[in-house]
């Protein structure tokens, strides 16, 4: 339609109008039809597994209760295991970045609160345990399909562990799992 030449200005500019409007319907409908148009976050991989690696780190008790909510005092053991620093890939964070795994309120309720030998702990939303890697500027939760402490000698032991980031949450990016193997050591505090 380019190659034909309408001398009259009138027609031509009836022409013009007629193509934008039928260009905007045409837009409008392919619109309608997408709905399901992916958020930008969902688009977003931060992918951990291929980028960091845990480093060693940590593992304390402590005590704790709270009579307001009638909690009585309780023993609670805190993992914290820090990533070898990284590219998010997340263009409104500074690079590189330095964040740990954090995993809190664990109520193991062992005989002895000090041997962690052979313990396997698995946790979902609905734990009571709380779970986080702070990446993106949030706290993102995550599940522990399953994390396993052996015992290498009388403070450190070998934390293989298997878990779920929830970046979704904080509409940060997709969803990933991690694997990890390191070595945490405890720090007795008592």
């Amino acid at each position: 339609m380019e190659k034909a030449t309408i001398h009259t200005t009138n027609h031509c500019a009836t022409l013009t109008r007629t193509m934008g409007i039928f260009d905007f319907w045409k837009k409008k409908q392919n619109s309608e039809s997408n709905t399901e148009e992916i958020p930008f976050h969902k688009k977003i991989a931060v992918d951990l597994q291929n980028k960091t690696q845990a480093e060693k780190g940590t593992v304390e008790k402590y005590w704790f209760e709270n009579e307001n909510i009638g909690l009585k005092k309780t023993l609670f053991h805190r993992i914290s295991i820090p990533l070898k620093p990284f590219d998010s890939g997340i263009e409104y964070e500074s690079q590189p970045v330095e964040t740990i795994m954090i995993i809190e309120w664990m109520n193991l309720n062992l005989s002895n609160p000090d041997d962690l030998d052979g313990i396997s702990i698995q946790t979902d939303k609905d734990s009571e345990t709380e779970a986080s890697i702070y990446v993106g500027n949030a706290h993102n939760p995550f599940d522990i399909f399953n994390l396993t402490l052996n015992k290498i000698d009388e403070i450190n032991y070998r934390a293989t562990g298997k878990i779920m980031v929830d970046f979704e949450h904080e509409m940060v990016a997709k969803n990933e799992t991690f694997e990890f193997d390191t070595t945490i050591e405890f720090k007795k505090t008592e």
